[in-house]
């Protein structure tokens, strides 16, 4: 089983992909910001992959990976947005839970 920190700010969007995530046989924390991402790591919780859309309140996705890799550089990174970026690996939205599933096999491989 592999621990994942999703972060999305989008409630519903966050909710179904914790729910597949889950189904998936995933451990799943959720966060809505780079914030409450600290907060889930700071007791020393080790996530296997970091699940994040690009676009955040207060600061962005990318940001936030290099921060949360800075702690853990073994951590495994999965980019989602619904607008085109040039990161990888990425996912765009709206994606379906086959791909969800297939893009982080593929992030955690």
């Amino acid at each position: 089983m592999s621990s994942i920190l999703l972060v999305e700010d989008d409630t519903a969007v966050a909710a179904l992909v914790h729910e597949l995530l889950e189904l998936a046989g995933h451990e799943v924390v959720r966060a809505a910001d780079a914030g409450e991402s600290f907060v889930a790591c700071s007791n020393g919780t080790r996530f296997d992959l970091l699940v994040t859309d690009v676009v955040l309140p207060g600061t962005d996705g990318c940001t936030l990976a290099r921060e949360l890799r800075r702690r853990d550089p073994s951590l495994r990174v999965l980019y989602t947005s619904g607008h085109p970026v040039d990161v990888v690996p990425f996912l765009q939205k709206p994606f379906t839970a086959a791909e969800l599933t297939y893009a982080v096999t593929a992030a955690l491989a």
